[in-house]
């Protein structure tokens, strides 16, 4: 074999082995494109499960506001009640003890007992517990 033959040869088997690490390293390439194209596939299904988990999640946080709301307006109409209620229970106490005040100055002030006396303790009785509620 001469030198031209034994460097073509040797050419041949340099580009041979070079076609093999090119192939080697294709396959390792298309390996690694197919965990990346897995991966992404995974990654695009979290992430619309994760969308739709969050659009279900808005929707609850969306209703329990409207409850919530609801709530707070029922709320607030009960407390107007309540302080009504409150205004009138504080009238009619004051109304009571207005009426107390006078039959005990008229009591005092007459000389016909407008109440018998076996009353009176019962009429001071119930001047303390309206004073004591005020």
């Amino acid at each position: 074999m001469t030198q031209l033959q034994q460097d073509q040869q040797l050419a041949l088997e340099k580009e041979r082995v070079q076609r093999e690490k090119l192939m080697k390293t294709a396959g390792e390439w298309q390996r690694h494109s197919t965990i990346l194209q897995e991966a992404k596939t995974d990654l695009e299904q979290t992430i619309k499960t994760q969308q739709q988990t969050l659009a279900r999640q808005q929707v609850d946080l969306a209703q329990l506001k409207a409850k919530n709301d609801v709530q707070t307006i029922e709320n607030q109409k009960l407390q107007r009640e309540s302080n009504a209620i409150k205004a009138e229970l504080a009238a009619l106490r004051q109304q009571a003890l207005d009426v107390l005040e006078k039959l005990t100055a008229l009591h005092d002030e007459s000389p016909i007992n407008y109440i018998p006396r076996q009353f009176w303790p019962l009429l001071d009785e119930f001047k303390a517990s309206v004073e004591a509620k005020l």
